[in-house]
């Protein structure tokens, strides 16, 4: 009678692994950060603090993006910019549960967040990242599957707004 009950455990057990959040494992996440500069090089975007969150928020477009005059156009992308990155750091002050993980990318602009709950988030670069004097924002949606990497890649086509010439950062 002994005997009977342990492949009945074992049975039990495996069905209990393949479908309770007790036992679920997370997925990956591996990207790259970096944009094509005027002279069209690729600058990689070194020691970037991404982060991976819970929630996006709306990316204020200011009309004086399409201005004539550069120091217009870049006055307008300096507020949106700053607009944006107060939003959320204002939600990273007062929700707890909005920031899941946070890395920094290497030299190469590569970084990977490790056995992340499957869900979906957003990942987000905002202030103070610069790559090669541009002011950069990034906020993309991603999905984590259980047991598997996702991939993604930031650069100039993904940008939740242009990148502007920061004059003032050496």
């Amino acid at each position: 009678m002994r005997k009977t009950w342990l492949p009945l455990f074992f049975m039990a057990f495996f069905i209990l692994s393949q479908t309770s959040d007790l036992f679920a494992q997370g997925g990956d996440i591996k990207g790259t950060i970096g944009i094509i500069m005027g002279d069209g090089a690729i600058r990689y975007g070194a020691r970037i603090k991404v982060s991976l969150v819970t929630k996006s928020f709306p990316i204020p477009r200011n009309p004086g993006w399409d201005a004539e005059g550069i120091y217009t156009r870049e006055e307008a992308y300096a507020k949106s910019y700053f607009n944006f990155c107060e939003q959320t750091e204002q939600e990273k002050d007062t929700n707890p549960n909005y920031v899941v993980a946070e890395v920094t990318s290497n030299l190469n602009g590569q970084f990977e967040f490790k056995n992340i709950m499957a869900g979906k988030y957003f990942i987000l670069v905002d202030f103070p990242s610069v790559i090669g004097r541009n002011r950069v924002v990034w906020q993309l949606p991603i999905t984590v599957t259980a047991g598997r990497t996702a991939e993604i890649e930031l650069s100039n086509d993904n940008l939740a707004m242009p990148a502007f010439y920061d004059r003032y950062t050496r």
